[in-house]
């Protein structure tokens, strides 16, 4: 029997409690199909299960983790619609296929083992297939199952969200970003709230925010969104604040609002604690806890992020040994991110057909070689950041962005496995001859992929 390595957390103190261990790949039931996990997205709830914190069942010695994005590999006698090959989802809770969730009961990474593994089988009908010439990496398509479930559950799960209306989110995590995307491109307009000046700016200036309002220099940022709206407040806001930002996020509301309760990042004492019932009263507003969402909204999102081939925000993607999986949770927590963490699983690195070494011209022989086989098209790419290391420096590489870096890194993202090229972004150098020779390098590779495959 095949083996497999999976993470697991024998106690839950902390993610450095998380162990590595190598078991058996499951065979899947007649009902169930068996994926090979491509990524692994991260969330807050992950490190609150890790920490002991998460207020809902969990499991002993749990395998961490909800959101995958993979390839069936195999499928049980009884399953008629999937096919070894396809890109799938899975969504969030395995047993809400429609309408609300029913309970905390059977969530992946809390009372069923989750996704921090290299295969798992799963009930088919907890599974959502992707097209097949999507324009998402990997990377993307795991970033959907929790942030996308939950923000699209925000904006279409009650009242719909009409364009023109205006969604404050508060913060600049996964799904206050993944939210923004949805709602700019549902026609309407936008405000962000972050501690930070260079997040906001980087939010604006990427995925087009409206207004942004940093809250450490405007704490008072509900008679600011008063401002902005004409006094009238937001139709929608997206509140990750909880006990802590609550009573601002009411005051900021429009009459009749919503506001989808997502998070609980912000505390206050109990004596602090606002009467929420007399404010939304005052306001008219729904105020509605969002417990992610069902497989009808994760295949909802999907849909509408496909059809308009919008970009999810995927901000650094970690390697699979524990070390790296480890330093995935630890970055999460430190709150630099915008956008997603990811952990990218990476059992094709034992591939004893794809070559140590490669040169550029190396690359092109080899991509020339294996046209007639796509499967180890994935293979190029680890190998493509070992170019990059072998070829320009042996100095440890830091990360800071700028736009030399990102242009090289777009160039990248044109191949077929755009979903690694984004990991490039934590080993480049923002020395100027370097970056010289990785967006030289980055050209090369692009221009013999293109002419093989015509990827672009």
């Amino acid at each position: 029997m095949s083996q497999q390595q999976v993470f697991r957390l024998p106690q839950r103190t902390s993610p450095h409690d998380i162990q590595a261990y190598k078991e058996e790949v499951p065979t899947p039931s007649s009902s169930e199909v068996l994926i090979k996990i491509k990524n692994v997205a991260l969330n807050y709830r992950d490190f609150a299960v890790a920490t002991g914190k998460y207020p809902f069942p969990v499991k002993e010695n749990v395998i961490p983790g909800s959101d995958l994005s993979g390839e069936i590999v195999s499928v049980g006698g009884h399953v008629d619609n999937f096919a070894p090959g396809d890109k799938v989802i899975a969504s969030f809770d395995l047993k809400a296929l429609y309408g609300p969730i029913p309970d905390w009961l059977h969530s992946l990474g809390g009372c069923y083992d989750g996704v921090l593994r290299e295969y798992i089988t799963l009930p088919s009908s907890a599974i959502v297939k992707v097209p097949s010439d999507t324009q998402l990496s990997f990377a993307q398509l795991s970033a959907l199952v929790c942030t996308g479930t939950t923000a699209w559950n925000a904006l279409y799960g009650n009242t719909p969200l009409k364009p023109g209306q205006t969604v404050l989110f508060l913060g600049t995590g996964g799904v206050s970003v993944t939210g923004l995307i949805l709602a700019k491109a549902a026609g309407a307009t936008t405000i962000i709230t972050s501690s930070s000046d260079d997040k906001l700016a980087h939010v604006q200036k990427t995925y087009g925010a409206d207004h942004t309002i940093n809250y450490r220099t405007t704490p008072d940022w509900s008679h600011e969104v008063l401002r902005i709206t004409g006094g009238r407040g937001a139709d929608f806001i997206f509140e990750n604040g909880g006990a802590g930002t609550i009573a601002q996020s009411i005051h900021a509301v429009a009459y009749g609002g919503t506001i989808a309760v997502i998070g609980f990042l912000a505390s206050c004492a109990q004596k602090d604690m606002p009467d929420v019932a007399a404010l939304a009263l005052g306001k008219g507003a729904v105020v509605r806890g969002i417990m992610v969402g069902s497989k009808q909204q994760l295949e909802e999102v999907a849909r509408f992020v496909n059809s308009r081939n919008l970009q999810v925000p995927v901000e650094r993607v970690f390697g699979f040994s524990r070390d790296e999986v480890i330093q995935a949770f630890d970055y999460l927590v430190s709150g630099q991110h915008v956008g997603k963490i990811m952990c990218v699983s990476t059992s094709h690195r034992h591939d004893s057909t794809v070559p140590r070494q490669f040169t550029t011209f190396g690359l092109r022989s080899y991509v020339t070689r294996v046209k007639t086989d796509m499967k180890e098209v994935p293979f190029l790419a680890p190998h493509l950041s070992i170019i990059v290391i072998r070829s320009i420096t042996s100095r440890p590489y830091s990360f800071q962005s700028n736009k030399m870096q990102l242009k090289a890194l777009a160039i990248l993202s044109f191949l077929a496995i755009s979903g690694y090229a984004q990991s490039f972004i934590a080993i480049l150098n923002t020395n100027g001859k370097t970056l010289m020779a990785v967006l030289h390098f980055a050209s090369q590779v692009h221009a013999a992929v293109v002419e093989i495959y015509d990827t672009v």
